[in-house]
């Protein structure tokens, strides 16, 4: 059984380590859709479309191939709400209501990034 364990651990950890976590909430979308885009060298690519719950809270985790930051943009039915500069290990918590009016912890570069675009 130990032989069958740690090796799914340790695939656990490699796998976890190139990953960012994305949570929060935003309020007045009950069980509405989030669409996540990355930005690749002139177009956004959608990558994953988020189901808020009840309350508007919403989670995913992001696969990142290389080492390097990428751009990230959430959007609310055409309304861009945030944009995210991620990188691996990063674990961001975003809450905003439905016009993009939020706060973002977790990422100091996407942090400087809303900061800028205000």
């Amino acid at each position: 059984m130990k032989r069958i364990i740690l090796p799914l651990l340790m695939l656990f950890a490699l796998v976890s380590c190139n990953q960012a976590r994305f949570s929060g909430q935003i309020s007045g979308v009950a069980q509405d859709s989030l669409v996540l885009e990355k930005l690749n060298v002139n177009y956004a690519e959608p990558v994953d479309t988020l189901v808020t719950d009840e309350t508007g809270k919403f989670s995913c985790r992001i696969t990142f191939d290389s080492s390097n930051p990428e751009f990230f943009y959430l959007n609310y039915h055409g309304r861009r709400l945030a944009t995210l500069l991620l990188k691996k290990g990063d674990k961001v918590y975003f809450e905003s209501d439905s016009l993009g009016n939020g706060v973002l912890s977790g990422s100091e570069e996407s942090s400087r990034m809303m900061e800028s675009e205000k």
